[in-house]
């Protein structure tokens, strides 16, 4: 017997809004609190200032650092406040003062306050670069430099200093100097503070459906165990997803480009799997594209709810502003493409392996179960560029966030079984970060 049936329904809504403002406050408390530190979301970097600079020799730590004359220097801010410079330049070098091994350094970031870059700066002449199009240039060539250490959450990314006494020199290609340098993260405020927006997010979208009903269609289709046929196209189709995953093939983004072969993977998957339904080859189903208007309704109400859940949790703050970096048309295009790729992950994943599972071992199995097998293929392509162990900050994004997010998007789907919707939602979750202000 369910628990809508056990519990008066009344009683059971204010439980669910009072576990939801439980939630809440504990998570508010957490972020708001000087003992825990869970980073800040990714902000939008000024670059206040760009310079040409006489020969300049400073010491980082254990480094001596070395730079030709006319490199450029932008100074980095963030709330008014410096906290890193970009160096480009054409000849510089690094020497390590205990084994006095050098080693080319010309474009890199380093992190820094106000303070120490006064110390460093020293009586080194600094002039303004006048050129209004070389500004532009330096500018552009500059932003993809600037990096700190982060953990990529649930939207947004959180970026955090590095260790306390440690200066991080931060290479193209994301290479550091010391190679040890890292972050100190303290794991367990992050696990309980993204595990109750994470619970309020379910508890919110359990309170909005309620009262849905997938409907005789769904009700049949569980009460019919799936062959063997239908197993083995599940095994296989995960099989190629997790060989792609290991290459490196699944990830929606390339730098700033949205990779057209991941999408053109999960299509291919799509019409593989719609070809073996219509020849009963599997069992045929609607694959969630199927729900009634009252499901598609409520998804354009569930869809936006969840997202300001996420975004006040995360960044504790609405957004301000837009940030634009392309015309609309082409903002619009992204958009599009986006949707696609969230359209094809879903569909397998949610549409098609979720309710395999579900069917196969029941609701609450089937859907952790999707969770474990979805974090696979960024668990290798994770393990093949880093190797064991994992750095701290991608372990927390493969083996937290991953599953996290996961959960989110499979106990919609769940709830209101309408594809479309849990699409809109993925699909924004990877498109919001990319316009969005704080």
């Amino acid at each position: 017997m369910s628990l809508k049936r056990k519990i008066n329904p009344i009683v059971l809504f204010f439980m669910m809004l009072l576990l939801i403002i439980c939630c809440s406050i504990g998570a508010f408390y957490i972020a708001n609190s000087d003992k825990y530190d869970i980073g800040t979301p990714e902000p939008r970097f000024l670059i206040a200032g760009i310079y040409q600079t006489e020969p300049w020799t400073f010491e980082v730590e254990n480094y001596s650092l070395s730079l030709p004359d006319k490199s450029l220097i932008a100074t980095v801010y963030r709330n008014d406040q410096l906290i890193g410079i970009v160096v480009q330049s054409e000849g510089g070098y690094l020497e390590d003062k205990n084994t006095r091994q050098r080693r080319t350094l010309d474009n890199f970031f380093l992190p820094l306050n106000s303070e120490k870059y006064t110390k460093i700066k020293g009586d080194t002449l600094f002039l303004p670069l006048e050129n209004q199009s070389m500004q532009m240039r330096v500018t552009a060539s500059a932003r993809p430099l600037i990096q700190l250490p982060e953990v990529q959450g649930i939207i947004f990314s959180r970026l955090f200093l590095p260790a306390p006494g440690v200066t991080c020199i931060y290479l193209e290609g994301g290479e550091t100097i010391p190679s040890s340098c890292s972050v100190i993260l303290n794991k367990l405020p992050l696990f309980l503070f993204f595990g109750l927006v994470a619970l309020s997010v379910m508890l919110t979208t359990y309170l909005l459906t309620m009262d849905l009903d997938p409907g005789s269609r769904i009700n049949r289709l569980f009460t019919t165990k799936p062959a063997f046929k239908e197993r083995l196209v599940a095994v296989l189709i995960l099989l190629v997803i997790i060989v792609a995953g290991l290459q490196g093939k699944l990830h929606i983004f390339a730098a700033a480009a949205i990779r057209f072969d991941t999408i053109i993977i999960y299509f291919i998957i799509i019409c593989l799997l719609l070809v073996l339904s219509r020849k009963q080859l599997i069992t045929p189903q609607e694959f969630g594209l199927a729900s009634g208007w009252q499901s598609y309704f409520r998804g354009i109400v569930i869809v936006p709810v969840i997202l300001l859940i996420i975004i006040l949790f995360s960044t504790l703050q609405f957004p301000t502003s837009l940030f634009i970096p392309d015309t609309p048309k082409i903002l619009f295009l992204q958009f599009l493409l986006i949707f696609s790729y969230a359209f094809g992950v879903e569909f397998f994943w949610r549409g098609f392996l979720q309710t395999f599972l579900e069917r196969l071992w029941g609701k609450g199995f089937g859907l952790i179960l999707t969770t474990v097998l979805f974090i696979i293929p960024p668990f290798l392509d994770a393990y093949n560029n880093a190797g064991l162990p994992l750095p701290t900050e991608k372990a927390m994004e493969v083996l937290f966030f991953f599953p996290i997010t996961a959960l989110i998007l499979g106990y919609f789907y769940q709830r209101s079984h309408n594809l479309l919707s849990v699409t809109l939602l993925h699909a924004l979750i990877l498109f919001l970060p990319r316009i969005m202000f704080f």
